[in-house]
């Protein structure tokens, strides 16, 4: 625990002592009950050898200091990576995304004072991890509830994101915890060994697995050595964006100018676009983000074809919507793809007594989660099924008989006015039609009590 509450202060750039520790420990021995525990001197360099501290002195030039600690990184890189191939070394970082926000000049002023109501009540955090070679894992996506209104009827674990929340839509070191053990089970599946690179924000905390290891990156240096801050999360968010633009023109399309300005999207269609943007990620620009934070692996020419990784990403529709008064013609395109860059993703608490209160409740909602589990008492439904200021329609659901009928209108819409759709309709025909198939075999088939029972009536 005391060590979650350095990480947690250092990651606010609070400077720390040895007797602040020492006053800290016995806190948190005092809260837990533990009278006998001194946090003596003994203590507290076993604590410092256990976790490789070492005590400095802060100076001004945290600049330079920040560039020779990035440098120094880039020079020990091959030898914090021995044992392990190209493929198995990866990144991991999260962002924070304004999902269905459009930029608005009144609204960016706005953000630049302070974090909005209209923006926080908007926004869900997504962890990215990908390899040097450019190897995607699923996105792991953070809301404020647990099953949203659009979510109902809806098989969250078949969704092409992982789903988890809290009110605050933030990272914490406990779900933290739970998406490292998912990922290490994966790859215990795939006889697989990782390394994994993070930085050292304060929901990221230290857990020895078998089949990941975990490094940390140096202290204030991720804006240097952190791959996916080199352009990667920057490519994601305006793919993301290109998504969300092309289906509100080609809404314009069927809605009124006052219709569209009311128009929401909701959660479901969000984590399709984040998988989507994901998906769209290009190999070359992640190779390239590794090398340019000083994983120096590549060659020049194994990188060079790169068609991703400069500024700006097809500007036709985001001038398309600027046309069709989609977005306003003060917004600029990088304000357009940029304007949530540094929302929070955690807690970034200053207040020492507050960091101390929020490590133990995270240990105790550990602790409670793991009793119930063993008692088979957990409800994952526990948490409110949507936010009160996050309004947003249930899914509505068809029955077999009405997509059939959607299908033959389809059908006649494409022969009849738009040809170059008819081939991936009928596709789409075909395979509800095996569906259907398969439905009607199982319903066809009998149970062992049926021939019983036959057996019986004759």
């Amino acid at each position: 625990m005391t060590w979650e509450w350095f990480k947690k202060i250092r990651a606010a750039d609070i400077p720390v002592s040895g007797p602040m520790l020492q006053l800290v420990a016995k806190k948190f021995a005092e809260e837990l009950n533990n009278t006998a525990f001194a946090a003596s001197n003994g203590w507290l360099e076993r604590f410092r050898t256990r976790h490789q501290i070492s005590f400095k002195v802060l100076s001004g030039e945290s600049d330079s200091a920040d560039l020779q600690e990035a440098q120094n990184f880039a020079s020990r890189f091959k030898e914090l990576c021995e044992g392990y191939a190209v493929e198995d070394i990866f990144n991991a970082d999260e962002t924070g995304l304004f999902f269905r926000a459009l930029p608005k000049k009144t609204l960016l002023e706005k953000y630049k004072k302070s974090e909005g109501k209209k923006f926080s009540k908007e926004r869900i955090s997504i962890m990215l991890c990908s390899s040097m070679l450019g190897e995607k894992l699923k996105p792991f996506v953070i809301g404020k509830a647990k099953r949203p209104r659009c979510f109902k009827n809806v098989n969250v674990n078949g969704l092409p994101i992982t789903w988890k929340a809290n009110k605050k839509a933030w990272m914490t070191s406990v779900l933290f915890e739970e998406w490292l053990k998912d990922l290490n089970m994966k790859m215990i599946v795939q006889n697989r060994k990782i390394l994994l690179f993070v930085d050292q924000c304060p929901s990221h905390c230290e857990v020895q697995l078998s089949n990941i290891k975990l490094k940390f990156l140096p202290c204030n240096t991720t804006s240097l050595v952190q791959p996916l801050d080199q352009g990667i999360i920057k490519n994601f968010k305006t793919l993301y964006r290109n998504l969300f633009i092309k289906h509100l023109i080609a809404e314009s399309a069927t809605q009124s100018a006052e219709q569209l300005a009311s128009y929401k999207i909701n959660l479901l269609d969000a984590v399709h676009w984040v998988d989507e943007a994901w998906k769209q990620v290009n190999e070359s620009c992640i190779k390239n983000c590794f090398r340019k934070a000083g994983f120096n692996v590549f060659s020049v020419n194994e990188v060079e074809n790169s068609s991703q990784i400069e500024e700006e990403i097809d500007c036709e529709h985001f001038n398309m919507a600027r046309n069709l008064n989609i977005i306003e013609d003060e917004v600029s395109y990088v304000e357009f793809v940029s304007f949530d860059d540094g929302i929070h993703i955690d807690s970034k608490e200053n207040d020492i007594n507050k960091i101390i209160k929020l490590v133990l409740e995270e240990q105790n909602i550990n602790r409670r989660n793991q009793i119930m589990e063993i008692e088979g008492t957990k409800d994952n439904d526990s948490q409110e099924n949507s936010d009160d200021d996050e309004i947003e329609e249930e899914p509505y659901l068809l029955t077999y008989q009405q997509v059939a009928m959607g299908l033959k209108q389809l059908k006649v819409f494409a022969t009849t006015q738009e040809p170059e759709l008819l081939g991936n309709i009928l596709d789409l025909v075909k395979k509800f039609e095996e569906l259907q198939i398969k439905r009607a075999l199982n319903k066809k088939q009998t149970t062992l009590c049926d021939y019983f029972n036959s057996i019986g009536s004759n």
